[in-house]
């Protein structure tokens, strides 16, 4: 169910805060500075961000109680809406067959027939998975290297 945002605290909320002092006590120093640097170039030094206790369709619940429109999905992995049925329908029955093969040393029916699909959908003859961003510039590299029989490259950086 989609909703408009409803706020009943002050953003971020007391839970919100409290959360985030604790997750200061446990993360990597790295990625809260990244945080606060990112705060300080916006201008938000002061503020803490929300922390999530729920999601669904287009809406995140902070821990508050307030309820906003996920405008982000995710960064991409809720593109459907968080939680949606047939997402979460297909995930159950994952689970319940096989939740991990190990991928790159076990494959599994399902992943080949999603290599093949994708093969068909892009015209592409190969497909690569990776987790990130740099994952996919380390197969870019990989497939560079091959294709061109080099072994070396030349990169540049900073503009």
């Amino acid at each position: 169910m989609n909703r408009l945002p409803q706020l009943l605290t002050a953003i971020p909320g007391p839970k919100s805060r409290a959360w985030v002092d604790r997750l200061a006590v446990r993360e990597c120093p790295a990625i809260t500075a990244r945080r606060a640097r990112r705060a300080s170039a916006l201008g938000l030094m002061d503020t803490d961000p929300i922390v999530w206790e729920s999601a669904v369709g287009s809406n995140v619940t902070d821990v508050d109680g307030n309820v906003f429109v996920d405008f982000c999905a995710g960064f991409g992995v809720a593109a459907m809406g968080h939680r949606h049925p047939a997402v979460v329908a297909a995930g159950q029955t994952q689970l319940g067959i096989l939740p991990h093969a190990m991928g790159d040393a076990f494959s599994d029916v399902r992943r080949i027939e999603l290599m093949e699909r994708l093969c068909e959908l892009t015209g592409l003859d190969r497909v690569i998975f990776g987790c990130s961003g740099s994952d996919s510039i380390e197969a870019a590299i990989k497939t560079a290297l091959l294709a061109t029989g080099r072994e070396r490259i030349l990169s540049f950086d900073g503009g």
